[in-house]
């Protein structure tokens, strides 16, 4: 227990140097931040940790002369964190796959991510389900991931449902008390926001 505390200590204060990196003007100290980050992850990176493997996916790639090299670097990077476990490669990759037509794969990495908590895979899992993308159409499984979603805050689950239910889309009865319901959900606190949460790590 100790150890993995230490570990993900070490990997969170990486984490954050790693946008420290980003956020820098200077070039020079953006490199030597970046150099940090990939001496301090090595360790964890040569286990074959799953949250140094995801991580190592945020680095900048070097040495890769073409965008074609970069990007074939890049998706073995995200095979790697996939198979030591990474939920957030797991997503990353279904994306990657989903953009490429290879829906039966990127389906099948959403349910894992989603089956995991991760609540963008959630989200687009339901709507694979819902549409049969990937996966055997199953409407009332597919809205029932999205709930899972909704419930849980995700942003783009909670307007869906405002959406089906002021217009009686998707099968759902139009209901003005659950528009104000998932309406007020939107408005509370802890609203996890797609474009923020894509990039975390769960």
């Amino acid at each position: 227990m100790r150890l993995k505390n230490q570990k993900n200590l070490k990997l969170d204060e990486a984490r954050r140097l790693l946008n420290a990196a980003y956020e820098a003007v200077d070039t020079e100290i953006s490199d030597r931040l970046l150099l940090l980050v990939r001496e301090m992850i090595e360790p964890f990176v040569e286990a074959r940790d799953p949250d140094a493997l995801w991580l190592k996916c945020s680095l900048p790639l070097i040495d890769q002369a073409t965008d074609q090299e970069c990007d074939q670097v890049f998706r073995q990077q995200l095979e790697d964190a996939v198979a030591a476990g990474s939920v957030g490669a797991k997503f990353a990759l279904a994306c990657e796959l989903d953009d490429d037509g290879v829906f039966e794969r990127s389906s099948d990495l959403y349910f894992e991510a989603a089956s995991d908590g991760h609540l963008y895979a959630m989200w687009c899992y339901g709507l694979n389900l819902m549409h049969g993308r990937g996966v055997g159409q199953n409407y009332s499984e597919g809205l029932l991931y999205i709930q899972r979603a909704a419930d849980l805050n995700f942003e783009y689950a909670i307007n869906f449902f405002i959406n089906a239910f002021k217009h009686g889309h998707y099968g759902l009865v139009q209901d003005d008390e659950l528009v104000d319901f998932w309406q007020n959900k939107l408005l509370a606190a802890g609203l996890v926001l797609a474009d923020e949460y894509m990039y975390q790590t769960p």
